[in-house]
């Protein structure tokens, strides 16, 4: 599920790549799918996170730990690390 980057990545853009992924392995719609909640309220496993962050690295060319999942518990939260990881500045 490769989605074309946006020029400039923001907070905004990372939390719909996450909405939509997790939406997509939930079959859910993404709306559903509240950026504030921990993604463990969803059912979230290592497994699952490992697939969020190889979706998040794809789609951003930024390297991101898969352990940023669990050390930023919501889609909010894991954007802001990502768009940090993007600009190269720690997480």
């Amino acid at each position: 599920m490769t989605r074309a980057r946006p020029e400039r990545v923001t907070v905004d853009a990372v939390v719909e790549v996450i909405r939509r992924h997790l939406a997509d392995l939930l079959v859910m719609e993404p709306g559903e799918i509240d950026p504030d909640l921990p993604l463990s309220a969803y059912g979230l496993d290592s497994q699952s996170a490992v697939s969020l962050v190889a979706v998040l690295e794809d789609w951003s060319g930024a390297a991101i730990d898969a352990a940023i999942v669990f050390d930023r518990p919501s889609a909010t939260e894991l954007a802001e690390a990502a768009v940090a990881a993007v600009d190269g500045r720690p997480a």
